[in-house]
């Protein structure tokens, strides 16, 4: 079970590296209070490409101690997998002994630094040139999409960093990656807003039942009402006391804003409790729709404690 929810995280971390990739530059600027862990975001990358490495490299890790940086964790574990991928893919297969890899932390010059480093077949200048541009790969038809060092690249930058590559054919290559230092918000010590989930009264208002059952099961505590059908939902939240009503944001009939709207003319205080959820994707009509409804927003699929720190800006019921 653990290794197929690293599974389905991983390629939830790829599709929203996709969809960030696919906004404009506004869209992807980076949160000013983004503050990730680097040797945290390091393990985790490392777990998730261990079973790709294992068969073709000697691993070595320099997790030295970095200041927090200002990169969302799942931008900076999706920069790790690529490059470490790409590191275990520079390694030809058939060597009489393992290639080497090696990921390490630093902090110069009020940056922090990551270095995956390999000994594999190297590049040409060429390729060295032309190597973060969309779907440009030197793999063979069907092996590689060309996307990987080009996402890269654009969350690196988004991020307000740099990325360098340093390489020779034949004798590997280094990939540089620095970050910027995330910079202490006011009232930072007093840690960031969270509350118990257990216990909780939750309305989840979904037309995928099978989306709504699951995440029933994850918000296993908390008492758990699921609707398919946003009109029969909407007379239970008018009537019945809920601590949060979680609603997607795209369903037939009724999308999660008109619910909102609706539910606010019949019961304003049940209208505050509401959390809009979505798979990513909107339309701009639709995603100014959203921003101008003013609810929190949980993008699928979220952790508890993504869904913690949503409800947490809810007012006390």
């Amino acid at each position: 079970m653990d290794e197929s929810r690293r599974g389905a995280e991983r390629a939830a971390e790829i599709v929203g590296a996709l969809k960030a990739f696919a906004r404009t530059p506004e869209e992807r600027a980076p949160s000013t209070d983004a503050r990730t862990d680097v040797a945290k975001a390091a393990r985790a990358a490392l777990r998730m490409v261990e079973n790709d490495l294992r068969h073709r490299a000697t691993l070595s890790v320099a997790l030295s101690e970095v200041p927090p940086v200002r990169i969302s964790e799942t931008a900076l574990v999706q920069v790790l997998v690529n490059l470490l991928i790409n590191a275990s893919h520079a390694l030809p297969i058939g060597r009489r002994a393992l290639g080497s890899v090696q990921l390490t932390t630093s902090a110069e010059d009020g940056r922090a630094c990551v270095v995956v480093q390999d000994d594999g077949v190297g590049m040409s200048a060429e390729t060295q040139r032309r190597v973060f541009d969309p779907f440009f790969t030197t793999k063979q038809p069907g092996e590689g999409t060309g996307l990987g060092l080009s996402i890269t690249y654009r969350l690196v930058r988004d991020a307000g960093g740099d990325i360098e590559v340093a390489s020779e054919s034949g004798r590997g290559t280094t990939m540089t990656v620095w970050l910027p230092v995330a910079v202490a918000g006011a009232g930072e010590e007093a840690g960031a807003p969270h509350l118990r989930l257990e216990g909780l009264r939750l309305l989840i208002v979904d037309d995928d039942s099978l989306v709504g059952r699951g995440l029933r099961r994850r918000l296993r505590g908390c008492d758990v009402t699921l609707e398919t059908s946003p009109r029969a939902a909407l007379e239970r939240a008018a009537a019945e006391p809920f601590d949060a009503i979680l609603c997607d944001v795209m369903m037939p009939d009724m999308d999660g804003v008109a619910f909102h709207e609706a539910l606010h003319a019949r019961n304003p205080e049940a209208a505050r409790r509401v959390v809009l959820m979505t798979g990513g994707g909107l339309a701009d009509d639709v995603a100014a729709l959203v921003e101008r409804a003013g609810r929190p927003v949980l993008e699928k699929p979220f952790e508890r404690d993504q869904l913690a720190t949503a409800l947490a800006e809810l007012p006390p019921a």
